[in-house]
């Protein structure tokens, strides 16, 4: 079954996650219906719509870059790492939402040797192609936050799955095209298909 029949086929169930029905887990709920559903506004919301106003060839959604504000605001990380993409919206999103003394760095590729468990990190995967199964899972063990998109390449997606199966702990929110992983101290390792 093609990747796009698969979405197509799961719709409905990620439509029923997407608001919190079927999902027993505290914690998973909350996820989902106060960072991936948030249904007010930010106060950033209007510079990202300017942001966005100012580039309108850009193939990103207004509901991406909110997405990875309130993603950014919600991990408290100490380290935001954008991986595969450059100095543009989306960073521009992650910077809006990252706290005072945090430090963000954008990076083409990840190197082999780079600690990622401690400090907790988010890392921002453009293409999750450009880093290691083990690197992701490491950030996620480290109690980090993984946002990976643009999963319809098949490569990309590939070192996701081998991510999750290297995952201990922790829980995956997925719409097909981007899975957020996140790790936290007692999360069970669970998986949930959410519209988003």
């Amino acid at each position: 079954m093609s990747i796009t029949l698969g979405r197509l086929c799961s719709w409905p169930l990620r439509a029923w996650r997407s608001r919190g029905f079927g999902i027993h887990s505290p914690f998973a709920y909350e996820f989902v219906t106060e960072v991936i559903h948030q249904p007010y506004g930010y106060y950033a919301y209007q510079r990202l719509d300017n942001l966005l106003d100012s580039h309108p060839q850009s193939a990103i959604t207004r509901s991406g870059l909110y997405l990875i504000y309130r993603l950014a605001l919600w991990a408290q990380a100490e380290r935001y790492i954008q991986v595969g993409g450059k100095n543009g919206l989306r960073t521009q999103a992650l910077r809006l939402g990252v706290p005072k003394g945090a430090s963000i760095k954008v990076v083409s590729a990840l190197k082999k040797s780079e600690d990622l468990g401690k400090p907790p990190t988010m890392l921002l995967l453009e293409n999750a192609a450009l880093v290691s199964p083990a690197q992701i899972a490491e950030v996620v063990e480290g109690h980090g936050l993984v946002v990976a998109l643009n999963l319809d390449n098949p490569q990309a997606r590939q070192v996701v799955d081998d991510a999750m199966s290297l995952m201990k702990q922790g829980m995956t929110f997925t719409n097909g095209v981007t899975t957020i992983l996140v790790g936290r101290q007692g999360l069970p390792r669970q998986d949930f298909k959410v519209a988003f």
